[in-house]
């Protein structure tokens, strides 16, 4: 008879196509399957937990509309260019496939709570939360770069700043509200093609001068935002990849 471990390791063989030595290898080395179960477990365990704790304050904040739960994230605006240009057919097979990608992305790690949360779509753009801005950026460029695999080209707007979560009654769920939203959206129309902008909000943060380069550039509005004027100049950043600038 298997141990509980050991029938896990026939279950990858089964559904990953791992090889039938690895039954084998766990009897010589059975602590390093059991200490990569249990970080599975564990990871799964965490990403169960931060599900119940949203639902509790879905819950909560249904019942007390008046109640605001504030929240620092990162923000983002996506928008695919080109997008009133396509044929009905083409404009449904980019929404689904932008769709299942980022939601493909946003679930490819489920021991991360802090990738994304808050994700909301409408028409050809997508709005994401992210507790962490490391990771709020490294899914843009990997999306971006997703994307490009259909000939997709989208632009994206990022923030950062304090958001206050209300519960919307028309999208049933979390939504975020405040100035960093505003930024974010502000910033998507101004990006080029295949680009990500970042807010000087978003760039003074923490960020992972490792993995990503930034270039400081302005932006000139196309038409009066709020308190700010046509042609008026924004400082922002563009964000890419380090490897991907060499």
């Amino acid at each position: 008879p298997y141990t509980r471990v050991e029938s896990k390791l026939w279950e990858r063989i089964k559904y990953k196509n791992e090889k039938p030595s690895e039954i084998t290898n766990y009897h010589t080395n059975g602590n390093k399957y059991k200490e990569t179960l249990l970080s599975e477990y564990k990871g799964h365990s965490k990403n169960l937990s931060n599900q119940i704790k949203s639902l509790q304050e879905t819950i909560f904040l249904i019942s007390h509309p008046e109640h605001q739960i504030k929240e620092m994230l990162t923000v983002l605006f996506l928008d695919l260019t080109g997008f009133s240009k396509k044929s009905a057919e083409d404009q449904l097979s980019s929404i689904n496939f932008t769709r299942f990608s980022a939601q493909a992305l946003l679930e490819s790690f489920p021991g991360d709570p802090h990738l994304g949360k808050y994700a909301n779509t409408w028409g050809d753009a997508i709005v994401v939360g992210f507790e962490d801005p490391n990771s709020g950026i490294e899914f843009s460029l990997k999306l971006i770069e997703i994307l490009k695999i259909k000939n997709i080209e989208a632009r994206i707007g990022m923030s950062f700043g304090e958001c206050a979560l209300v519960f919307n009654p028309t999208l049933r769920k979390l939504a975020p509200e405040g100035p960093a939203m505003s930024d974010a959206a502000r910033l998507e129309p101004l990006a080029k093609r295949g680009e990500v902008l970042i807010s000087k909000e978003l760039r003074a943060h923490d960020l992972n001068e490792d993995l990503f380069q930034f270039q400081k550039t302005k932006r000139e509005l196309k038409k009066a935002v709020g308190d700010l004027k046509a042609k008026a100049e924004i400082s922002c950043h563009i964000v890419t990849n380090k490897k991907n600038s060499k």
